[in-house]
Formats: structure tokens, sequence, C-alpha cells
């Protein structure tokens, strides 16, 4: 067979065209990759249509905060250990083209959340995933109860993780196709991600780690030039968090006390390795186990399941016991739960059922398990997969003195746990392929299920406490619940004003306890009269749950 002056054998040609297809198959499967998070948020935009024109958690705070910016001045209530001065910024210009209000920030973060899954497929492929493995390892973020909830919220959670992955992208790309100026935007990157979190400290730390580590020995100078971005960044953000707290005319004041600092020698280490040490732990492990779970599906199974016993030996008597930890693993960002509303009654969800909680905690050292035999079989790591793991560590041991033991500040730690087992070879055998598959959709099926709960719940909310004014019942009698509170009740400080703690006296439940005249209640609680029930989705969007609107005579 002849092209011009060259001649191809059989054999070459039929090469040329098995690369070919290959090629075209690969195509395929890095546009399934990336087209993925669009389809499936897209998908849980329709499920919960319309998004309600009220707060999540802590975004009261935010919203405000982009208020006052807007107005020329920047400031965050004084009991907010919170600086997030970038999400600010973006929010008012968000605002600026689509309008300020909580249903048009949620919106902007649900782009960022696209955004963000997309970046972790770069960040697979450019640390040597292949390209149905890295598709994989997406669905497994973009399915995390907490990635998808706070997806949906004008929160910092999401927009830092985007920008860490961002960072990560341009980190994993200058190691694997050289040059020092990717490294200086993967700097420039974290310092705004900083912006929104200090927590990017800990990934200008691993960044650098990574760096170092694999540098020829004795590059001296090259260690250096390589090493001066991520300080650079380091010192900048020093000067920006300088500026925040000292220098503005209303600074942000981080309140530490020395009551705070005492818990770090008086909680007792047992609380430590429970919930610093498994709560995570067994978070990831509940998580990722649609993925982790398949590598006990090999000639390992014996190791695994070893592993598994050893874990459980050692995790269940210590939860089990010990009555504090009866929601580990934690799974409070999903609005299946009470704790989503942060309504009165119980405030933080509960495996109350117990043949349910040792089935989440059997799938959660199961999901370890696979995890660890994930990681033994990664044969070699490059810089950009180092630089990940190691911020996630450094992240996870920096959490644990500053108490921040919750299920959204994990996600930070999911990244790294998805990208492991997107490294890890194992058969995409119809039994592995099809257990991730339904494992996946379950997880989904809870995500969705949980976004559309919190939605349609704070809808129920928001209509009982709009009935009540109409009634001509005064705000200031009405406990909505945290973030209808915040929103709805925190007084913004004047220009000038630098102590803000007085402002927010007497906001249920963020300064005070006390019953209000009005209470809307996840339950019945004592010394107060049952005026309405009304309801709200139940789990995972069946059936239904009861609210109850409370009247007592007790009040401030």
């Amino acid at each position: 067979m002849e092209r011009g002056d060259r001649r191809v054998t059989s054999a070459q040609y039929k090469g040329l065209l098995e690369r070919g297809t290959r090629c075209g198959r690969n195509r395929r499967l890095a546009a399934i990759g990336l087209l993925l998070p669009v389809t499936w948020f897209a998908a849980v935009s329709l499920l919960v249509w319309p998004l309600v024109n009220g707060p999540v958690a802590d975004s009261w705070i935010y919203l405000r905060a982009v208020k006052r910016l807007n107005g020329g001045t920047i400031s965050f209530p004084g009991y907010s250990a919170a600086m997030p001065l970038l999400q600010v910024v973006y929010g008012a210009l968000w605002s600026r083209l689509f309008g300020l209000d909580y249903v048009s920030l949620n919106w902007s973060m649900v782009l960022l959340g696209v955004a963000g899954a997309m970046l972790f497929y770069l960040l697979a492929g450019r640390c040597g995933a292949g390209s149905k493995a890295a598709t994989l390892a997406t669905a497994l973020l973009i399915v995390n109860p907490c990635y998808l909830f706070l997806s949906f919220s004008f929160m910092t959670d999401v927009m830092f993780v985007t920008l860490l992955l961002a960072a990560h992208v341009m980190f994993a790309g200058a190691v694997q196709q050289g040059g020092g100026a990717r490294l200086w935007i993967c700097a420039a990157v974290l310092i705004a991600a900083f912006m929104v979190r200090p927590f990017a400290l800990a990934a200008m730390a691993g960044c650098g780690i990574a760096t170092l580590a694999t540098l020829p020995p004795g590059a001296i100078r090259s260690s250096a030039r390589r090493l001066l971005p991520f300080i650079a960044a380091a010192a900048v953000s020093v000067l920006i968090w300088l500026w925040l707290t000292a220098v503005l005319p209303i600074p942000w004041m981080l309140d530490v006390r020395e009551s705070k600092l005492r818990y770090l020698y008086l909680v007792p280490i047992r609380t430590y390795f429970t919930d610093g040490l498994l709560a995570p732990l067994l978070y990831l492990g509940l998580v990722l186990s649609p993925v982790a779970v398949v590598h006990l599906i090999s000639s390992r199974w014996r190791l695994g399941l070893a592993i598994a016993a050893v874990l459980a030996a050692v995790i269940l008597p210590v939860l089990l016991s010990d009555a504090g930890a009866r929601s580990i693993p934690e799974l409070s960002c999903c609005g299946g739960w009470n704790n989503v509303l942060v309504l009165r009654g119980p405030s933080r969800f509960v495996w109350t059922n117990f043949p349910l909680r040792l089935a989440a905690l059997a799938v959660s050292i199961l999901g370890i398990s696979g995890l660890i035999l994930a990681a033994m079989e990664i044969k070699g790591v490059s810089a950009g997969f180092l630089a990940v793991v190691l911020s996630a560590a450094i992240y996870w041991a920096g959490t644990l003195p500053l108490w921040l033991f919750n299920d959204r500040y994990y996600l930070v730690l999911l990244p790294a746990g998805c990208l492991l087992l997107a490294l890890a070879p194992y058969r995409y055998g119809a039994m592995s392929g099809a257990l991730s598959v339904v494992m996946l959709a379950v997880m989904g099926w809870f995500a969705a299920a949980g976004v559309y709960d919190q939605q349609r719940g704070l809808e129920a909310v928001i209509s009982v406490r709009d009935a009540l004014l109409h009634d001509g019942i005064a705000r200031g009698a009405i406990d909505a619940g945290y973030p209808l509170n915040g929103s709805d009740l925190y007084r913004d400080p004047q220009p000038g004003q630098t102590e803000t703690f007085a402002l927010e006296a007497g906001i249920p439940p963020i300064t005070t306890m006390k019953l209000k005249p009005y209470t809307i209640a996840a339950a019945p609680l004592s010394d107060s009269v049952i005026v309405q029930r009304f309801q709200w989705p139940g789990v995972l969007g069946f059936g239904r749950r009861t609210l109850y609107l409370l009247k007592t005579n007790k009040s401030d």
C-alpha cells in the first residue's frame, strides 16, 4: 500500500487505524468526563427548581457582607471566624449583573461547582489517570452529598475547593510540561484561595514540599527558584491578613479567648481520636466507597477483609461505647437530616436506628479498606498527585487544634481521595463496573434528595414566618431557625463602629438560647404549645416530616 513515495505495510496501516480508534475513544471519554458535571448539575437543578430566596447555614453572613461591600465597606459579624474577601468581591460583581438575593448568589456557586468538577477531571488526567478512571472519580466527587449540597448555597466551601483544584491543575501542568510561569500562576490562585479561607496555606506548604521532593539531589539553585512562588504567596497572604485584621476601618477580628485555647489541653485524647481522626476517616470511607470497595474484588480480597477486620476491632468498640460519637460517620451536609435547617429541636443528625448505624459503619470500614488496597496498587506518584495529598494531610492536621470537626470541613480532603482512586489501577470488569455504577447512583440519589429536601423545607419555614409577619407578629418575636434569624435580625455595624458583638444580642440561637414567643421547631419543646403543624419532605425525598410552630409565654 503506497502513500506518495512511502510504502506502508498492512500491519502498519492496521496499527495506525487502531491508534486512531483509541484516540477517538479517548476523546469521547474526555468529552463525557467534562460534560458529566454539566449534565448532573442541570438534572439536579431541574429536580429542586425553584431555588428558595433564603439562606443556607452561614450564607446570610456573606450576602450581608456583599451588601456592605456594595455600599463601600468590608465587614463581617463580630463572632464570624471567617474572612472570605474574594467570595464577597465575587458576589458583589455577580450581583451587579444578576441581582442581589440568595437565589442569584446560589446560582453563582452552582457554576463554580461545575467548574470545580471539570478542573478535577483535568487534574486527574495531568496526574496520570486514564479517561475512564478520571470520569469515574469525577462522578464520585459530584455525587458527594456535601459537595452537591454546598454548591447550591453561597457558602465558602465549594469556591475554596474549586480554587484549590485550579491551583493544583496549574502545579501539575508545571511539573508535567515545565515552565516557571505556571508555578507563579499556581501561587496567585492560592493567594485567591487564601482570601476565601486561610487554609490555603496548607496547599502552599504542600506544593512547596512536593517541589522539593521531586527535585534531583543537589539542585539548590533550582529548588530556590521553584520554591519562590510559594514563599511569596505565603508572604502576601500574611500581609492580606494583617490588612483585614488591623488596617480596615472596621477590621475583621478573630476573637481568640484564653478559654478557647484551653480546649487544646483540656479536651480528652479520646475525643481527638474519635472526632479528629476517626470521624474524617470514616467519612471518607463512606463517601468514597462507590469506587473504593471495588478494590476489594481483586486477588487481594483476603488482605482487604483482614484490614477491614482489624479496623472494625479498633473502631467499633470505641464508637459504640461513646454516646457523643453517635453521629459518626457524619452526613450533616445533607438536606435529608434535621440539622440542615438548624431549627430548635434535634440539632444534629444521629444514626438513631442501630442497624442503620452499623450498616453505615460497615460500609465506611470497607471503604477505608478498599482505599488502602488502592493506595498499595499505585506504583509511582507524580509531583502533582503528591502536592494534592500533602496539602490535604497538612490541612487535616491543622483542623485538629481549630476544632473543625464537621463534614463540610472534610470536603477539602475529598479530591485527594478521589484522585488516589483515579490513579489506582484495577480492572473494570462487569461486576466491578456494575457495583460502582449502582453505588454512585445511590449516593447521587441521596445527595440530590438532600438538596431537594432542604430547598422545600426552607420554603415551608419561610412561608410560616411570612404568615406570622402578615398577622402583625414582630420579627423579633419569631425564632425561625439560625439562618433566617441571622438574615432577618442581625444588625449591621454603623460606619466607624468597631465593636460589633453588642449588635448580636438576643438573636436566637446565635447569641441566646431563650425561647421567643413564637418558635418554628423540628420537634415540640417543653414550656410551649403547638400552634400549627406543617410538612416538609421526608428523608431522601420520600414521604413527609412534620415541623412545628410553637407558642410560649417565656421570652427575652
